[in-house]
């Protein structure tokens, strides 16, 4: 059969020949009030229109009781909407967002604060502020706002509910107000972390002997427990008179020797030891001394965010205080 069909002698209704043995007729989509017509278009869009509660509000102050709620129906809704407005400061005061299928049981709902990089399923009353919190409800029946901590100070907390039932997009929560919370990276980032060798006597040393006292590289570790890795180090010497040396590493602090004593850690520290780096080139560059280690790769962890190393001196150097500089270089896990 041929597409389209012919009604009466002049009329032609669109229609689709769908295997020979049937037709389907094609239908135009268009809307309008009763005796309007427009045809769809990219120019003369479908208009999809939501339905959108009334306002329910709350207004608490140090005279609400405790757990008292606004709550509304969202059943049959997508979204919920929920503003506050205290007017001063409260010393206490916690909302709670919480939602439930019956009425009857209740569970915390995580809200996104559109003012902020920030999900919260309770806010705390202390400061005098203007909040507004988004959330979708799909498949929920009820919503509430409850006192979960009672107001004390003065002033009134002003609340505002409503529901629509166009869906909001998701909420994707990336950011972060204080970056080194946010533990994410692209990539190591290989940083220098340069310090004063401590607690160095100026006196006469011996091979073997403990070069200062123990040295802290802070923030080598992102977080509490995280991990790197150690590529290179570099000495300077401004007193002309140091050779080669031995750095231990440890990834938690440990009890050294004194200072111009033989090196020596207990055995529960020496479990603490990641690494002990030879820097056997040392050359001397008139004044002063500059020594170093390049082309490694050595991992390592911290049991916080903070590497340890202790110098053992090789020769026999007579340094003066405050002459010695030791420059680390990191990559950070």
């Amino acid at each position: 059969m041929a597409d389209n069909s012919v009604m009466g002698s002049t009329d032609t209704i669109a229609t689709d020949d769908i295997g020979g043995s049937v037709k389907v007729q094609r239908v135009k989509v268009g809307h309008g009030v009763d005796g309007s017509y427009t045809d769809v278009s990219s120019a003369a869009g479908l208009p999809i229109t939501g339905t959108q509660s009334s306002l329910t509000t709350a207004a608490w102050t140090s005279a609400t009781s405790l757990n008292t709620a606004a709550s509304v129906s969202v059943s049959g809704f997508n979204t919920v909407t929920v503003g506050l407005s205290n007017t001063s400061t409260m010393t206490a005061g916690v909302l709670s967002f919480e939602v439930s299928p019956d009425g009857t049981n209740w569970f915390s709902l995580a809200m996104a604060r559109i003012d902020s990089y920030t999900v919260e399923t309770t806010y705390t009353l202390n400061v005098v502020a203007n909040r507004a919190w988004s959330s979708s409800v799909d498949g929920w029946v009820n919503f509430r706002v409850r006192l979960s901590t009672q107001i004390t100070g003065s002033g009134t907390a002003n609340i505002f509910i409503i529901t629509q039932t166009m869906a909001i997009e998701p909420i994707v929560i990336v950011g972060q107000s204080d970056p080194t919370l946010l533990n994410a990276t692209i990539g190591q980032r290989q940083t220098w972390f340069e310090i004063d060798v401590p607690g160095i006597a100026a006196a006469a040393y011996a091979s073997g002997d403990q070069f200062g006292t123990l040295i802290s590289i802070t923030n080598a570790a992102r977080v509490t427990g995280g991990t790197g890795w150690i590529n290179g180090i570099t000495y300077h010497d401004n007193d002309d008179t140091m050779g080669a040396v031995d750095i231990y590493f440890f990834n938690d602090t440990v009890t050294l020797a004194a200072d111009n004593a033989v090196f020596a850690v207990s055995d529960a520290d020496a479990r603490k030891l990641l690494y002990i780096a030879n820097i056997t080139f040392v050359q001397d560059i008139g004044a002063n001394r500059y020594g170093q280690l390049t082309g490694i790769s050595v991992p390592y962890f911290c049991t916080g965010t903070t590497l340890y190393a202790a110098i053992v001196a090789k020769t026999t150097p007579t340094p003066s205080v405050g002459g010695q500089r030791i420059r680390f270089s990191i990559s950070r896990d």
